[in-house]
């Protein structure tokens, strides 16, 4: 049943092209085939969705970039070096909106 559901799911073919065309550009017609049950000419929606997360997810990988605002980080090994007090959470602070500081000071 695992090897079933797996082959179900990532298996590609013409039917994932024919599918996704009609999404992008008709995706009225798409889901009016579904509702008639013409189905067999189509991916099935479970099998399109995990498609198309993959996709997204390998590109966002290979596409961003994860940047750090320098500052933060020169913050950030302020704050490990001299340890917790109150100049450094005051500090801290002033960096963060009106929310996030009464969070902080929650904590």
């Amino acid at each position: 049943m695992l090897s079933e559901l797996l082959q179900e799911a990532f298996e590609v073919d013409g039917r994932i092209v024919r599918s996704l065309k009609l999404l992008f550009f008709f995706p009225g017609t798409l889901s009016r085939a579904f509702s008639e049950n013409r189905r067999a000419d189509f991916v099935s929606p479970v099998r399109l969705y995990i498609f198309t997360s993959l996709v997204f997810f390998f590109v966002f990988a290979q596409t961003a970039s994860i940047e750090t605002d320098a500052s933060l980080e020169r913050e950030a090994q302020v704050l490990n070096a001299e340890g917790l007090n109150t100049t450094n959470v005051a500090r801290f602070k002033a960096m963060l909106t009106r929310g996030q500081q009464a969070q902080v000071d929650r904590i």
